[in-house]
């Protein structure tokens, strides 16, 4: 057996690690709906981070779905039941921060999935 040499330069040069992101697609987007305006770096990041976030969020809801259901694939029905969830669960807080008077007896459903009075 030979052992393999190893240049330094091999050894110092790493590699770039490759980030993937939605930039190009909330860009292509943006084009589209508002042509004649542009869209500094920084609200480029945090628009990129919003839809990670998202997709995050509706990926582990979703999960949840398939699993609730005994299914090892997941379909566009657990996306659009986790969406809906998702949404619905977000509006419920708002409204409760908002105004709490208005579901005085009803109960809330938080995130963690449990309902709490």
């Amino acid at each position: 057996m030979s052992k393999k040499t190893v240049n330094k330069e091999d050894e110092t040069k790493k590699r770039k690690r490759r980030v993937e992101t939605y930039s190009t697609y909330v860009y292509k987007v943006f084009k589209q709906v508002h042509p004649e305006v542009g869209i500094s770096n920084k609200a480029m990041r945090i628009m990129n981070s919003f839809v990670m976030d998202v997709f995050e969020r509706l990926a582990l809801e979703s999960s949840n779905f398939v699993g609730f259901h005994k299914k090892g694939t997941i379909s566009c029905r657990e996306v659009q039941s986790a969406k809906n969830y998702y949404y619905m669960v977000k509006l419920q807080d708002m409204l409760f921060q908002k105004e709490p008077k208005l579901l005085p007896n009803t109960p809330t459903l938080h995130t963690n999935g449990n309902f709490v009075q």
